[in-house]
C-alpha cells in the first residue's frame, strides 16, 4: 500500500534543462517526496541515505507511489513505482526525533 502518490507536471521548474526534448523526473526529487512520506507516517527527519539505486525513469505526468518499510528502529526501506514498476529503491537512516 502507498504511503504517498504524487505527480510532477510537465510544467514543474525541476524539469528545465533535465532533459530538453525528452524530459524525466529528477532523482532528487523523487527522494525529496520519500523524505515527506516518511515524515508523514514517522515523524522525526532523514539523517542520512545509506543506499539508493534509480533504475528507470520516471516521466513528467506520471503517477510516482512511495512505499516504505520499517526495517529496524532507526532504518526506513522505500520504493518509488511508477506505472511500468520501481523506478528507485533503497534504504534510509531515520530519526524519529526532531532533534535526534
Amino acid at each position: 500500500m502507498a504511503d504517498h502518490i504524487f505527480t510532477i507536471d510537465a510544467g514543474h521548474r525541476c524539469l528545465d534543462g533535465h532533459f530538453p526534448g525528452a524530459p524525466i523526473v529528477p532523482g532528487v526529487v523523487l527522494l525529496d517526496h520519500v523524505g515527506r512520506a516518511a515524515t508523514n507516517r514517522y515523524g522525526g527527519r532523514l539523517r542520512r541515505i545509506v543506499r539508493c539505486k534509480f533504475v528507470a525513469v520516471l516521466h513528467p505526468g506520471e503517477p510516482c507511489a512511495v512505499e516504505l518499510t520499517r526495517k529496524s528502529a532507526c532504518r526506513l526501506q522505500f520504493a518509488c513505482n511508477g506505472p511500468a514498476g520501481c523506478v528507485a529503491h533503497g534504504v534510509l537512516e531515520w530519526s524519529d526525533r526532531i532533534d535526534g
